[in-house]
Parts: structure tokens; sequence; C-alpha cells
């Protein structure tokens, strides 16, 4: 680890307890800490621990401002960054522990929309994976979700009081079950989601929910990977409905992030413009769009941010709704029914202004969120005005007799 100390670095406060800081120095490929107005010390050493940001990773000439946004929880603090998904974890005052941030069951990239099929070698374990065309990359795609979904399925419904052969496979929804013993159907739809329950005269063994998830553990070739299977696959699948894992070793990672509703909220850039990944409610590392073929309200959301003008991300803020900053204007995503919980199909963005914003975290006093504009020149008060039934950017800088 270096010692010297950098010319330009990071600082971040981190309370726990509610009484006791830490101030947190970010600088060239180090972390260092202070507390009880001095640096924290293990032995007779300096305590630091090792990091990949560079100087040009954590400030932006440019700009002049810092390119490392971070959110705490507890004693874990996020970090965001477009080149690396972190956490850094207070398990001690002088054991503190950087390491990725790996998110599971999602989110997803665009579906498949060639001629391309993927077929499974297994539906459990570690499986081959492989693709009619060259689309692996090693680099790329090792450590990424894949999943494949059945289309244009001709599986019949499950329903009461039906003649069933043991080995029929029927749906109830979006699961597959595959009957156990053959009979005359009950009158209890399968739901279970593990080992195998009567409907009241069948048994049913429930088989797979329509598609299966893998992380790519082992690269062959462009058409064949090895992978280990999160989620069942469908017996002897081969499909052109496939989709990639959002991120990848070759990805942007979001550059901000914030707790909204219970969730992990994540912005970021995308070829296809901003978009806003939230995680399932209450498991904020779990981005799970359906469970188990179902899509739910606890459900992970994506809510691209749409508009006539290419925007950047810049921030993101926690109110009664999200506000998100973009380098063009600024939004807020909110249920699109009151009264509704917010969820994969109750959520929009709604456009509040176009001023635009600088890369500088806002502030929240009370109800107010105060943020620099794209200039850096004023200070703008997202408050809610009833005149307008909505949140205005007011200028707060005009308050100023001195400016």
């Amino acid at each position: 680890m270096s010692n010297k100390v950098a010319s330009r670095v990071f600082l971040k406060k981190f309370m726990f307890g509610g009484t006791t800081a830490f101030i947190l120095e970010f600088g060239n490929q180090y972390i260092r800490f202070y507390a009880n107005q001095g640096q924290v010390v293990k032995g007779d050493a300096i305590y630091e621990i090792e990091s990949p940001y560079k100087i040009e990773d954590l400030w932006d000439n440019e700009e002049k401002v810092c390119k490392l946004m971070v959110t705490q929880n507890a004693d874990v603090l996020y970090l965001w960054h477009k080149k690396y998904m972190k956490t850094l974890t207070r398990y001690g005052n002088t054991d503190w522990r950087l390491e990725d941030l790996v998110l599971k069951n999602g989110p997803w990239d665009n579906m498949n929309t060639t001629d391309t099929t993927i077929s499974a070698s297994g539906t459990t374990g570690t499986i081959t994976l492989t693709a009619s065309s060259d689309i692996f990359d090693e680099e790329r795609d090792v450590g990424r979700l894949i999943r494949l979904n059945l289309y244009n399925d001709s599986t019949k419904p499950w329903a009461a009081s039906k003649t069933v052969s043991a080995g029929d496979i029927l749906t109830s929804d979006n699961k597959y079950y595959t009957a156990v013993t053959g009979g005359t159907t009950g009158s209890q739809k399968p739901t279970h989601t593990e080992g195998s329950r009567s409907d009241g005269a069948v048994d049913w063994r429930y088989t797979h929910s329509g598609y299966g998830v893998a992380k790519i553990i082992l690269y062959k070739d462009a058409k064949t990977v090895e992978a280990s299977v999160i989620n069942d696959f469908p017996k002897g699948i081969s499909t052109t409905n496939w989709e990639f894992g959002f991120f990848h070793n070759k990805s942007e990672y979001p550059t901000h992030g914030t707790f909204f509703r219970n969730r992990l909220a994540l912005l970021v850039n995308t070829s296809s413009g901003l978009k806003c990944f939230l995680s399932k409610s209450d498991d904020l590392d779990n981005f799970a769009d359906k469970e188990h073929g179902e899509v739910l309200t606890e459900c992970a959301v994506t809510v691209p941010i749409l508009s006539d003008q290419a925007h950047e991300a810049r921030w993101l803020s926690t109110g009664d709704v999200l506000f998100v900053g973009t380098n063009n204007g600024e939004f807020y995503i909110d249920t699109m029914t009151s009264g509704e919980a917010f969820g994969p199909e109750n959520a929009k963005p709604v456009p509040i202004s176009n001023v635009g914003s600088k890369a500088i975290a806002p502030i929240k006093i009370n109800g107010h969120t105060l943020f620099v504009d794209k200039y850096g020149t004023t200070i703008r008060d997202l408050i809610y005005s009833y005149e307008r039934d909505g949140y205005d950017p007011f200028d707060t800088t005009i308050k100023g007799k001195h400016l």
C-alpha cells in the first residue's frame, strides 16, 4: 500500500450507532479512516485498505466533481462508479472490507430478437449452453447471468375434474407441474414451488416456471459455455427467447443509487437511454422481475426515463417520491395509481423541469431537496407546489443578497 498522500482525495462521513462518526479518505488506490479527531491506526501503523479507485476514477477534471457516489445502509457503504460496483462494510474499527456488490436474478438486458437459438444440456447443476451462432465472449460473459424462456408453449393448463396420466405436464399460474399419479384431478389448484403435493386426487411435482436462470462460469468457445443453474431449466429447452443479465465485465455499472420504499434503486446509462432499476421489496440485492413465472407487486421494477432529449445520470434522491436528476432535466418516479402498492405494473416516471443538474449529490433538509444546476451557478429546491400540483425546482440563489 502507498503511504503517499494523494494530491486530491475524496472525503466521506460514515455514521453508525447514531453518535459515532468516521471520516473516510478515498485516495489513489487506498482508503484511510479518521475518528476521534485523529487517524485510525492498527498496531503502530496507519490503518488503510487497498482499493481499485485511481485519482482519475475519483475526480472529473472537466466537470470539477467527484465521480464516486456513495449510499449508506447501516454498516454498509454502497459505492457507485461506472467501472466498479462495490460495497465497503465496517466489521470493526480496524476491520473494513471492500467487496464486489453481486446482484441476484437480474436486472435483465433486452430480449433476443435474432434467429439465434440457445439450448441447455440439462435442468439442474452445471450444464452446457450451446448457441446456434457466435454470441459468447470470454472476457465479457464469464460471471454473467442468462435466462432461457419457453416460447409459443402449447402446454395445457391445469383444470379440475380432468383425466390425466402419470407423466403429463400441465401449467398453473405460469408454473409447470408433472403428474406423479394418474386419475381425475381434484379441486385444489397446484401452486407450490418445490416437491410434490396433491390437488385432492392427483399428486403433482413442481417442475419449472417456464424458464431457467444460470450464471456462466466457463467459456469454451463463441457458441458454447458452461453455466451453473440458479432456477431449474425446462427439460430439453432450445429457444430464441433468451436474455443476458444487464451487467457484465464490459458494461458500465450504476453511477448512482439510493433506497426507495424498501428497494435498492440503481440509475444506469444504457445504449437505449437512461433506466432506473429497483430491486425486489425488502431484498436489496435481488432483481428478480418475476417469482416462479408470476409478476408480483414485490418483484423488481425497471423504469425507463423517457423524454424527447437524451439524458445522462446525475443523481438519485429519496423523498415521498424518487427524484431523478439528469444533465438535461429532473424527474420523479412514483405510482401510476395512488392507493395501490408501488410495483412492476404500478410505476411511472414524471418530468419536473428542464433545468438539468451537475453531478453533485443533493442535500435533503426536512421536506426540501436541494441540488446544483448543470452550470454550477444556482442551487435549486425541489419542493411540492400546491399551485402547480407538482414539484417545482425553485431557484434559492435569488435569496442570497451577496450573490
